[in-house]
């Protein structure tokens, strides 16, 4: 009878232990400078950029110092040409420091989605302090802007990021005139 009582405690505790956490995560909601959008509790989002009256950017990243996963999302007031924005981004990164020392190599830009949104999208892959990092570049219209989403993360968390970047993803919104 101790043995089966002892066996029962035990595979209790290894069933608490294995709850996922995410489950009851905290949702939260950024709404700044005509964007809004949720996100899990243990990613926070910094405060609205703006870059002159036509374009706003936003980060929004896990928290943690080991841990991956980012999402910038930059809104322009303006109907882009979005190869031209791809373009831009691509430009961007290859000249960012960060970057260049990860060696970041893009792919070609082809269709692809953000949420609902059919997108121009390009991927990128690199290797930061040795861990290989994959991300993709976003550009679409929706409701006469343009935006352009980055999401970056390391290979090994991809799983772990899945609901995060989902939740950001199908909740993302511009109010018209922002």
């Amino acid at each position: 009878m101790k043995h089966l009582t002892f066996s029962a405690l035990l595979l209790g505790m290894a069933m608490l232990t294995s709850c996922d956490s995410t489950q009851s995560q905290k949702i939260e909601v950024f709404n700044q400078a005509g964007i809004t959008f949720q996100h899990p509790g243990n990613w926070s989002a910094d405060d609205a950029d703006r870059a002159g009256p036509n374009a706003v950017t936003v980060t929004c990243q896990k928290s943690g110092l080991d841990e991956s996963g980012l999402i910038t999302v930059s809104c322009f007031n303006d109907s882009l040409d979005l190869d031209e924005v791809q373009n831009i981004f691509h430009n961007q990164l290859d000249s960012t420091s960060l970057y260049k020392l990860a060696g970041v190599k893009f792919s070609s830009a082809g269709p692809g989605r953000f949420g609902p949104h059919h997108t121009l999208q390009s991927q990128f892959s690199m290797s930061m302090l040795g861990v290989p990092h994959t991300g993709w570049l976003d550009a679409f219209h929706y409701k006469n802007h343009t935006f352009m989403v980055l999401r970056q993360q390391a290979d090994e968390d991809s799983v772990k990021n899945r609901k995060g970047f989902a939740l950001i993803t199908q909740t993302l919104d511009v109010k018209p005139g922002k």
